[in-house]
């Protein structure tokens, strides 16, 4: 099945012709999530503030490209916009039969829109802040390629957003093993117990807080087998966004 569409936009209407159903979809979600465009076969088609969107089989046996050809060759049925010309919802309608109900149904334009999250909600959604992420990528360091732990970031809040908390915990362990050279110690343990002075006693508070349950909760979701029942983590359990935010400002100061 074949389709044309009416659209009314407030820089004026204009028509679409035989769109596909995968096409027709393209249409539809830009409706739905109030996009200013879409791009069909390469076209960009401006779509932003649509006041009408009318939807239409193409039941002739002609091709929609003759079907429009005909009808602009008859001035009784073409309308005139700025600078080019269309069809009418009425002349649509002799091309094929309305289905904008079956398709639509009665949603308004950018009804699934989701509101634009500011960036202070937009970092408290992440594992790792996006500031936080940032400042990592702006080091240049000659002692230690940072890329892995930069991707080990990206990759845990992925996971984080998605609720994949197994994988949030196990990430969370792998850079805990990934960064003590960067201390100047073997491994995180070491960092726990001996980096820093009594002057940054908060900093050895949120590593031993780290190396006590992130750990060991971490360490179960890799090492313990299968049992008879089981008890998945949720992001409460996983939260140690805090601690590891700790961790970072750390690393990108001596960085």
């Amino acid at each position: 099945m074949l389709y044309n569409i009416y659209i009314s936009t407030h820089l004026g209407a204009y028509n679409v012709f035989g769109l596909s159903e995968e096409q027709l979809e393209i249409v539809k979600n830009a409706y739905l999530n109030g996009e200013d465009s879409f791009t069909i076969a390469g076209k960009k088609r401006v779509f932003n503030d649509v006041d009408t969107l009318l939807i239409f089989q193409h039941d002739l046996k002609v091709t929609p490209v003759d079907a429009e050809k005909h009808y602009l060759e008859l001035p009784s049925y073409r309308v005139r916009g700025i600078g080019y010309t269309y069809l009418s919802a009425e002349t649509l309608a002799r091309i094929g039969k309305e289905v904008t109900f079956e398709i639509i149904g009665n949603s308004k334009y950018g009804e699934s829109k989701q509101p634009k999250k500011s960036h202070q909600e937009d970092n408290l959604s992440k594992f790792i802040s996006a500031d936080r992420l940032a400042e990592l990528k702006s080091i240049t360091s000659a002692t230690f390629d940072i890329s892995k732990l930069i991707k080990l970031c990206e990759e845990i809040n992925d996971n984080y957003q998605r609720k994949n908390f197994l994988s949030v915990g196990m990430i969370g362990r792998t850079i805990l093993n990934h960064v003590p050279p960067i201390f100047g110690f073997n491994n995180f343990e070491e960092i726990a117990n001996n980096y820093g002075t009594s002057k940054n006693s908060s900093f050895k508070k949120n590593m031993s807080h780290l190396n006590s349950s992130l750990k060991n909760i971490a360490d179960s979701y890799l090492h313990l087998q299968i049992r008879k029942k089981e008890s998945l983590p949720n992001e409460i359990q996983v939260d140690f966004k805090q601690d590891i935010d700790v961790l970072l400002a750390e690393i990108i100061r001596i960085l």
